[in-house]
């Protein structure tokens, strides 16, 4: 969940305007926008969409910990778009359709 801070309106109105994720790990950090659009954000119908992706992992130095997959979901939970790297900062470009 994006959220400003962890206090209950806070945490609410992430929850109210769609800025949050999905993941297994604790304590992952991610953050996207789509055409400059923060997470949550309503399109005007775009024909191409560029996606700035940033995912952070405090403890990745741990080999067991490390972020190897990246699936990008649509409404109605069909996958757009998955990479699989094995490095965090391996860069990662997507154009879903």
């Amino acid at each position: 969940m994006l959220a400003t801070n962890r206090t209950k309106p806070a945490l609410l109105d992430a929850m109210k305007n769609h800025r949050t994720y999905a993941s297994l790990e604790q304590n992952i950090q991610c953050r996207y926008t789509v055409n400059g659009a923060m997470m949550g954000s309503t399109l005007k119908r775009p024909s191409e969409f560029a996606f700035n992706i940033t995912i952070s992992d405090p403890d990745t130095d741990n080999p067991k910990d490390k972020i190897v997959k990246l699936d990008i979901v649509k409404d109605g939970g069909s996958g757009a778009d998955a990479h699989s790297h094995a490095r965090l900062l391996d860069p990662m470009e997507s154009n879903p359709s």
